[in-house]
């Protein structure tokens, strides 16, 4: 499989998990990139749930900065940007 057919793939999955919706791949935490995906995809969860809630300002940065900490960590282990 290539790396960019791998990456649309990543990034679809990522999405619908950002979005509550049910995907078709699980993403594995047994490894260093298992688990920076899977706390970015989390941390972007959670400011998104936050931003279609009422949800103090304050509380929405401070998810914003543990969300592009997470994204820094992804970068750095995967090579790849976080889109969302």
């Amino acid at each position: 499989m290539s790396s960019h057919l791998l990456e649309k793939i990543i990034f679809k999955e990522a999405a619908l998990k950002i979005l509550g919706k049910p995907g078709n791949v699980q993403f594995r935490e047994d490894t260093p990139q298992g688990t920076a995906l899977n706390t970015v995809v989390k941390e972007s969860k959670k400011l998104y749930d936050m931003l279609n809630n009422e949800t103090s300002l304050p509380s929405i940065i401070e998810q914003l900065n543990q969300k592009r900490n997470a994204a820094r960590v992804f970068r750095k282990v995967t090579g790849l940007v976080w889109r969302f």
